[in-house]
């Protein structure tokens, strides 16, 4: 059924990104006359893509992001007697972890390597909310 609306596309927004092996001929892509942007890598719906779908770029920001945060939340009580250790974990699930997790389900094959930046995040966050020292066993953080 039609409805007489024209979809317009915002040809400078439109990216091509090929998955797999890299072809050594360059694609030139066009639509309206205007090439399209051939890129490597690109934020998709919050996920960073690359061509081989490793996700190894996605963790990286993820675990950077999640520091970012975590810096934020450290300065609120740093220097001060410390917050509640309950008060800390909430800010923890709320803040940090959600960058951590998202959209789990698609990267979670990713290699071990990421597996532990990730883990290293969370267990430095977690240690610096809770008060831990910094010789604390993760398992008991």
């Amino acid at each position: 059924m039609f409805f007489g609306w024209d979809m317009v596309l915002n040809v400078e927004k439109i990216k091509l990104m090929m998955f797999g092996e890299p072809i050594t001929d360059s694609i030139d892509v066009f639509t309206d006359g205007v090439k399209i942007e051939v890129v490597n890598q690109m934020n998709y719906l919050g996920m960073w893509l690359d061509p081989f779908l490793n996700f190894s770029l996605h963790v990286d920001y993820a675990a950077s992001t999640a520091q970012r945060t975590a810096a934020r939340i450290f300065g609120l009580f740093d220097g001060r007697e410390g917050i509640p250790v309950q008060f800390g974990i909430t800010l923890y699930k709320s803040l940090i972890r959600p960058h951590l997790e998202y959209a789990a389900p698609v990267w979670a094959s990713v290699s071990m390597k990421d597996k532990d930046k990730l883990e290293s995040t969370q267990n430095e966050s977690l240690r610096r909310i809770v008060g831990a020292k910094a010789h604390s066993s993760s398992v008991a953080i």
